[in-house]
């Protein structure tokens, strides 16, 4: 079975996906405040790493935890709302199809108590 990654077009698409998420919160009104405090060739990266392995592109997260690496920007529901939306838009802008999209979402949804650090079941 092809991986969500291949599906989304790979890291190519990946890292257009990421920038077009990274502008998309930064022009946030909630978002782009705690983006001005974080170093963003490093959000960009980390983010890009991130979906690259949420997506089935790398069989390990290259970072110190997704946990720590997102607390300062995604710190609460509210804002992981707000990356999810700018996720699904920036699968739109890229022309990924309504399915593949759900599918996408869904992995992003699954990430999610992770990110927030909730305790998991």
């Amino acid at each position: 079975m092809t991986t969500l990654y291949l599906r989304l077009g790979g890291r190519e698409n990946i890292e257009r996906f990421t920038y077009v998420i990274f502008d998309l919160m930064r022009h946030d009104d909630i978002l782009a405040e705690e983006l001005d405090r974080i170093d963003h060739p490093w959000v960009i990266d980390r983010l890009n790493s991130l979906l690259v392995f949420i997506f089935g592109g790398s069989p390990f997260y290259e970072g110190a935890s997704i946990r720590s690496d997102f607390r300062a920007l995604l710190a609460s529901d509210h804002h992981y709302n707000r990356f999810a939306c700018h996720f699904q838009t920036a699968l739109q802008a890229n022309a990924i199809d309504a399915t593949l999209r759900r599918e996408a979402q869904a992995v992003i949804e699954l990430v999610r108590d992770y990110v927030l650090e909730r305790q998991l079941a």
